[in-house]
C-alpha cells in the first residue's frame, strides 16, 4: 500500500478508483497502481449500484453491534489504551504513590489490577476473578486472556462488569485525589458495582425484549354451561407464562 501512496499521493479513498458517474471502476488507473494481475482482480469485485450509507458493524457479535453501553465501552478503551492521567504520567518531582495501597508508581496495570484495592474488588465482583494469577503486562491483554473462548452474551456481560469495576476505581481514586475527608472501603466500592451491575443487567433484558410486539387480545369463545364462567387474563413474569381466572356473575355465555 506504501508503494501506491508513492505513485498516486492525492489517492484517498477507494472511490477514487471508482467512476462516479457510471459507479465501475477505472480498470486502467487499478492496473497501474496495483499491476495487471492484481488490478484485473479488483476490478472484478462487484460495485453495489444502489448503495446505502456505510455504517459499522461488530465482526464478533451476531447481531452486528457492539452491545457494551457506549459510556462503559469508552472507559474500557480508556483504560485499554493507557490514556488516563495515572501517577506513572507525570514529572518524577510530583508524588505518584497510589492512593490505595501506597505503591511508590501509580500506573494503570497497577492501579486495575495489581493493587490490593483492585484485586479485592476483581475477587468481589459479579464475576469473581483472582486477578493475581493472570499474568499479563496490561490490561487489553488481561481482558483478552479473561474472555477467550466465552460466549458472546456472557462476554458482553463480563466486559460491562469489569468496565464498571473499573469506572468505580477510577471514581473512587480521583475523590481522594481532589476532595477532603473522603470515606472509602472495598465493601463500598463492592456493593457500588453489584448495583451498577444489576441496573445494568436489568435494562438489557428489557432492551432485548422486543417493544413492537403486542400483546394478545382478549378472545370471546362461546362456551355451553351454565354452571361456572371465568374470566382469565395472561402474562409472563421472567420468562415465566402464567395466568389468572376469576368467576363472573351469571350472564352471556361467553368466556372472556
Amino acid at each position: 500500500m506504501e508503494t501506491v501512496r508513492n505513485v498516486a499521493p492525492g489517492l484517498t479513498c477507494v472511490a477514487d478508483l471508482i467512476y462516479r458517474r457510471t459507479r465501475s471502476w477505472n480498470c486502467g488507473y487499478l492496473r497501474f497502481l496495483f499491476g495487471n494481475e492484481l488490478g484485473e482482480e479488483i476490478g472484478k469485485i462487484q460495485i453495489v449500484k444502489q448503495g446505502d450509507e456505510d455504517f459499522l458493524i461488530w465482526k464478533n457479535s451476531r447481531a452486528g453491534t457492539f452491545s457494551v453501553h457506549p459510556r462503559l465501552s469508552m472507559m474500557l478503551w480508556r483504560v485499554c489504551a493507557n490514556v488516563l492521567p495515572t501517577g506513572d504520567i507525570f514529572s518524577p518531582t510530583v508524588s505518584n504513590n497510589c492512593c490505595f495501597c501506597g505503591s511508590p508508581r501509580e500506573s494503570p496495570i497497577h492501579l486495575f489490577a495489581r493493587c490490593s484495592f483492585a484485586s479485592a474488588l476483581w475477587f468481589g465482583s459479579p464475576f469473581p476473578v483472582r486477578i493475581d494469577s493472570i499474568q499479563d503486562d496490561n490490561i487489553a491483554g488481561l481482558l483478552v486472556n479473561l474472555c477467550n473462548g466465552v460466549e458472546e452474551e456472557l462476554r458482553c456481560k463480563m466486559l460491562c462488569c469489569f468496565a464498571i469495576l473499573f469506572d468505580t476505581i477510577w471514581n473512587t481514586r480521583n475523590r481522594i485525589a481532589h476532595e477532603r475527608n473522603v470515606s472509602w472501603s472495598v465493601d463500598q466500592a463492592r456493593r457500588e458495582i453489584h448495583n451498577r451491575f444489576s441496573e445494568f443487567s436489568a435494562a438489557l433484558v428489557s432492551a432485548s425484549s422486543d417493544p413492537g410486539v403486542a400483546s394478545a387480545p382478549a378472545v370471546c369463545i362461546p362456551i355451553s354451561t351454565d354452571m361456572l364462567r371465568l374470566a382469565s387474563e395472561g402474562s409472563t413474569f421472567c420468562s415465566s407464562p402464567g395466568a389468572g381466572y376469576h368467576p363472573t356473575p351469571p350472564g352471556p355465555r361467553y368466556w372472556r
